[in-house]
């Protein structure tokens, strides 16, 4: 009895085994990882909008830092971020790459959430416009120093859509693509720049339209749900067969009767008297 019930136990294992190899297998085909993932613990906060559709979050904070200028007019290390968790604005200049006028005690860094100068022509923003920049104690910008190492700006999206790039607005260009690369962090691209200003990251279509062929695939999806269904299906199966195998009563011997014995009386020995 236990010896059936143990193999009625290995039969199961095996098949929920490779049951939920199958699974996995059919989730790679749908979205296949180029790396593995990464369990750092790390939630993304929800997005906060300056100007929130019905059931989002509004009211984005700020960030602000303050410090003298380097000794030769330029300014310290500048590495900036709003509160979120991650940050949904962030940038970060290497002391010495922006010249401060004449006069200047304090170098103030700044970003803040403002309503977009301009729409776009193609596609749409994802979340806010983010208005970047360095300035003296009077509001006087600071500029680039010529051949300095770029400024590194980072944007983190709505995630409700995918972002295909970050753009900076200029009065004169209107919508600039900056060649963002991915950080790393879902939504969240970095560019590097030479200039400050307002920043945002685009996405396909018009507001609120998720484009097609960015979706999950209906066709893997489904295969994915019947391979689980079928997994579970056969599982299953093999669970009761298992049990019922395992309770069967064993097969009973019925024991062998003795040999007959010999009944016949021993001759006496030395004949007859």
């Amino acid at each position: 009895m236990i010896r059936g019930r143990a193999c009625a136990d290995r039969r199961i294992g095996i098949v929920i085994a490779v049951a939920a190899i199958a699974a996995v297998a059919a989730a790679q085909a749908v979205t296949p990882l180029p790396a593995p993932p990464l369990y750092d613990g790390v939630v993304p906060a929800p997005y906060v909008w300056l100007d929130p559709p019905p059931g989002e979050r509004g009211g984005p904070q700020s960030a602000t830092v303050t410090d003298p200028p380097n000794a030769d007019g330029t300014n310290p290390l500048i590495t900036l971020s709003t509160p979120e968790l991650p940050a949904q604005a962030q940038f970060f200049a290497l002391s010495g790459v922006l010249s401060a006028p004449a006069g200047t005690t304090s170098i103030v860094a700044t970003i803040t959430a403002v309503e977009p100068l301009a729409m776009p022509v193609t596609g749409h923003i994802d979340g806010n416009v983010y208005r970047l920049s360095v300035d003296n104690q009077a509001g006087v910008p600071l500029t680039f120093v010529a051949g300095a190492t770029p400024i590194t700006v980072a944007l983190r999206g709505t995630a409700q859509v995918p972002v295909t790039g970050l753009w900076q607005y200029s009065s004169e260009g209107g919508w600039q693509d900056t060649n963002a690369k991915d950080a790393g962090f879902p939504s969240t691209l970095l560019a590097n720049v030479t200039s400050l200003g307002d920043f945002a990251l685009m996405a396909a279509g018009p507001p609120g339209v998720v484009p097609v062929s960015t979706g999950v695939p209906i066709l893997p999806l489904a295969l994915l749900v019947m391979v689980i269904v079928a997994g579970g299906a056969v599982a299953g199966f093999a669970y009761r067969r298992a049990r019922r195998m395992a309770q069967r009563p064993a097969p009973t011997v019925a024991p062998r009767s003795p040999a007959p014995q010999d009944r016949r009386r021993p001759k006496p020995r030395g004949g007859s008297r």
